[in-house]
């Protein structure tokens, strides 16, 4: 079995992956991991897994999230009874980290420098070919930022575009404003709309955010199809997709897991 981990500027998503079946077998997992301790999360998150044989991470939330995670593997021992034993004096498991390539899986990559591509948006092109084979496609994450990225038929990974996500846009003009003085209360569908007439500060950044992502998608995809000449398929990912799923004028593929499907054509990869 693999521990897959997909480690994000404000979450750690994993699941456990069985590579014989090519199954995941736990409901989505996700867990903030700003919100405390980093042991005490994954104390809390991993401590009752069990048989676990390798682990697999994608980072893009920085050199000390991925140190936590691989002291803790290294103390800890995932064993077949699903109890949590620590080893200080003995390793335990280690992560293997993943990294962007210049190909992969019938994927070529257009970065000059493939360091400079995100590792998350990397495996979410590469999970969204597997998916949805010999396409044009549109690979759209909604997370702490919004990536928009554009996958030929052909198998040639074309680039694509980067800004905050709705919740970075809030905080960032809560924090450079002296007027606006309003929550951090996430934004979502059941209290903000896209209409322009609004009753408050709160409702007037919250409907403001979430029309400039969803303008921002639709823009783009709306400029892939015509650069394309047709229309692509379109998948959706993230926390915030669903929320901008029920706005865009586009229909999308929801894939939850996406940056994971990614990991787990690395551990099929292994067998």
């Amino acid at each position: 079995m693999y521990l897959l981990i997909d480690a994000g500027n404000s979450s750690i998503k994993w699941n456990v992956y069985d590579a014989p079946s090519k199954q995941f077998q736990l409901p989505p997992q996700a867990f903030l991991w700003r919100t405390d301790d980093l042991t005490t999360l994954l104390d809390r998150h991993w401590g009752g897994l069990n048989s676990i044989d390798a682990v697999l991470i994608a980072n893009v939330a920085g050199h000390a999230v991925e140190l936590g995670v691989q002291q803790w593997l290294t103390q800890n021992r995932l064993n077949k009874k699903g109890q949590l034993q620590k080893r200080p004096h003995s390793r335990g498991l280690e992560a293997t980290r993943i990294t962007t390539q210049s190909q992969a899986f019938g994927v070529r990559n257009a970065y000059k420098d493939p360091s400079q591509l995100g590792v998350d948006r990397w495996l979410a092109i590469l999970a969204a070919a597997k998916l949805q084979p010999a396409q044009n496609l549109c690979c759209v994450s909604c997370g702490t930022a919004i990536t928009v990225d554009t996958l030929t038929a052909q198998g040639d990974y074309r680039g694509g575009l980067i800004i905050p996500g709705p919740q970075l846009m809030k905080k960032a003009l809560l924090q450079q404003t002296h007027g606006v003085k309003i929550g951090l209360d996430p934004v979502n569908d059941k209290q903000t709309g896209l209409s322009p007439f609004t009753d408050s500060t709160g409702a007037a950044v919250n409907h403001g955010v979430l029309t400039a992502a969803v303008g921002f998608i639709d823009r783009a995809i709306n400029e892939i199809e015509t650069e394309l000449g047709g229309e692509v398929t379109k998948i959706i990912t993230g926390g915030d997709a669903q929320t901008i799923r029920a706005h865009s004028r586009n229909a999308f593929v929801y894939e939850p897991e996406l940056v994971l499907k990614g990991l787990a054509l690395y551990a099929d990869e292994k067998q």
